[in-house]
C-alpha cells in the first residue's frame, strides 16, 4: 500500500450517537476514532463504507451518503489522507469485535460528549464543528 492513497473514513450513527473504536496498531494507538478504511480500486464511497462498516462491526447501516470531505497530513506519522467521511443510519445488529488486530473495542458516544482522545482526523472534523445530524 502507497502512502497518500484516496482514504475513506466511515462513520455509523444513530440519532444523537456515533461509534467509535479504540485504535492499536502502528497508526495512532490508543486513540478513538470511526469505523474506515482503504478505497478498493472501482469501488464507490458508499459500498466502501458499507463493506467495512459490516467487516469492523458486523452493523448493518443503510442511508449512506456523503458528510464532508478532508485534507489530513499527520507530519509526526509522515502521512497524508484525503479522507471522506460518509455518513450511514444505524438499522441493526450489537457491534462486534471483528478486527481485534486493529481495535481494542467499539463504544457509542453522544454527539455531546465525545471521547478526550480522538484520532487526528476526527479531532479535525468534530472539533470544527461537523455535525453529521445535519447531512
Amino acid at each position: 500500500m502507497s502512502e497518500g492513497v484516496n482514504c475513506p473514513r466511515v462513520g455509523v450513527g444513530g440519532g444523537d450517537k456515533i461509534l467509535f473504536g479504540m485504535r492499536k496498531g502502528s497508526h495512532e494507538p490508543g486513540v478513538w476514532c470511526i469505523p474506515g478504511g482503504h478505497l478498493e480500486y472501482g469501488e464507490e464511497f458508499a459500498e466502501c463504507a458499507l463493506r467495512e462498516i459490516k467487516e469492523e462491526t458486523g452493523l448493518d447501516v443503510s442511508d449512506i451518503r456523503l458528510g464532508i470531505v478532508t485534507n489530513n497530513i499527520n507530519a509526526k506519522e509522515d502521512r497524508h489522507y484525503v479522507s471522506i467521511i460518509m455518513v450511514a443510519d444505524y438499522v441493526k445488529g450489537e457491534q462486534k469485535l471483528l478486527e481485534p488486530d486493529k481495535c481494542m473495542e467499539w463504544k457509542w458516544f453522544s454527539l455531546d460528549a465525545l471521547p478526550s482522545s480522538m484520532c487526528t482526523f476526527n479531532d479535525a472534523v468534530l472539533g470544527a464543528g461537523f455535525d453529521p445530524r445535519k447531512v
